[in-house]
């Protein structure tokens, strides 16, 4: 049976869930963020500082070197920004139970419009107006053997006579 306020109870309980884990996510990723930023650029002072002096000096013209460092760190960088647009994009969550619950209620209704639609169409071809006439007279007679029953009765009544 349809039930306004169920209905919106688990709207408003699927919206919080989805802030939350929207939240939730958008938070995440936002750490993830700012820690592989943090490691990535220690790391990486480290790393190439240490690639620059012992190997590619030994081999490579500075600024030759420079920029090979810089190539590495650029590519780094561009891996982690890529790993983090996948977190911030999320993974497609699974539709929630209110919109199922809202889905069969829908489809519930429509079934219900239809089956009136049917029987209204059912009733106009099979009524006709004599036969709605003929059920307005039968009608008026038995209300009026009704009402003279029911005076009759009292008329008796009021005599000492004792009811039917």
């Amino acid at each position: 049976m349809f039930n306004p306020s169920h209905l919106v109870r688990e709207l408003i309980a699927t919206g919080t869930a989805k802030l939350r884990l929207s939240l939730y996510d958008f938070g995440s990723a936002l750490v993830l963020l700012i820690i592989a930023a943090s490691v990535c650029l220690l790391g990486l002072v480290f790393l190439l500082y240490g690639i620059y002096q012992s190997l590619l000096l030994a081999t490579l013209p500075p600024w030759m070197a420079g920029g090979t460092i810089a190539l590495a760190a650029l590519l780094v960088a561009l891996l982690f920004l890529l790993l983090a647009r996948r977190r911030l994009a999320g993974t497609r969550h699974p539709p929630p139970p209110a919109s199922r619950l809202i889905a069969e209620m829908s489809e519930q209704l429509n079934e219900a419009t239809e089956r009136g639609i049917k029987a209204g169409e059912q009733l106009s071809r099979s009524v006709k107006p004599i036969d709605l006439a003929l059920s307005a007279f039968i009608a008026g007679m038995i209300a009026s053997k009704a009402s003279r029953d029911a005076r009759g009765r009292k008329a008796r009544s009021g005599n000492g006579s004792p009811p039917c």
